[in-house]
């Protein structure tokens, strides 16, 4: 049985609106916090409200590429279809803007629970370019490995906690099976179109997805386009991860 995540029109100013989810900590876990979002100006610092390390990973429909500037100074570029994890302590944001000024960043940005502090300040930043991003090609669809690893494919992205996270473009009445491990917790954001979650249709415009809790046993849920084509984004996660930790 699904819990039903209601998200949040948020805006600042007309440079940045999203929508965002958070506050479900005990379904959502390990994931603190997702927004959905596009920005067109200068913006603050993601996740500010719980200072949680997160990855930014851009749409390939985004117009231009995402400028993130850190703390300490230090710039970095995220171009459409590429991600990036951002961390706490020195590494942390301060400012993110398009890369081309009049133009539109499409992104999300998913918050992380990392277990302490140490372990938040232990991390290091890192990103993936669009064109090393693998996939898979289900009959009707594409799948884009950008963290952890969906069947035989798997990304070379390597995070401080493991957690999968797939862009899953589908045609019309396409469908495909994601399996999740014991104790992982799945969400589902509906990014365009219609999408099919075991059997429960979700729209962008609703602003609700489908969390899915931790089970103790695996299982398959499968996620379908009605309609038309749907884009999909997939979080899943271990509620108590383990955590890699990082010089830096």
């Amino acid at each position: 049985m699904s819990v039903i995540g209601e998200l949040q029109r948020v805006r600042e100013g007309s440079h940045y609106r999203a929508f965002s989810l958070c506050g479900l900590k005990s379904a959502m876990a390990p994931f603190v916090n997702v927004d959905h979002v596009w920005i067109c100006g200068p913006a603050g610092p993601v996740c500010q409200h719980t200072n949680a390390p997160y990855v930014s990973y851009l749409f390939p429909d985004s117009e231009t590429g995402l400028r993130i500037r850190e703390v300490s100074g230090v710039e970095r570029v995220v171009r459409p279809g590429g991600i990036s994890w951002t961390t706490s302590g020195q590494h942390a944001l301060a400012e993110q803007a398009p890369l081309e000024p009049g133009k539109t960043v499409h992104a999300v940005h998913v918050g992380v629970s990392l277990t302490s502090v140490r372990d938040r300040m232990a991390t290091a930043p890192c990103q993936l370019a669009p064109e090393d991003i693998p996939a898979d090609l289900p009959p009707g669809g594409i799948v884009r490995v950008l963290a952890g690893a969906h069947g035989a494919t798997r990304s070379s992205l390597e995070l401080a906690a493991e957690i999968t996270m797939l862009d899953i473009a589908l045609n019309d009445m396409a469908e495909v099976s994601i399996p999740v491990p014991p104790d992982h917790c799945a969400m589902l954001l509906p990014v365009s179109g219609t999408m099919i979650v075991d059997g429960q249709s979700f729209d962008p415009a609703e602003l609700q997805l489908p969390i899915l809790p931790a089970r103790e046993e695996p299982y398959a849920a499968c996620v379908g386009a009605r309609h038309g084509a749907a884009q999909v984004m997939l979080l899943m996660g271990c509620p108590s991860p383990r955590i890699r930790r990082f010089a830096g």
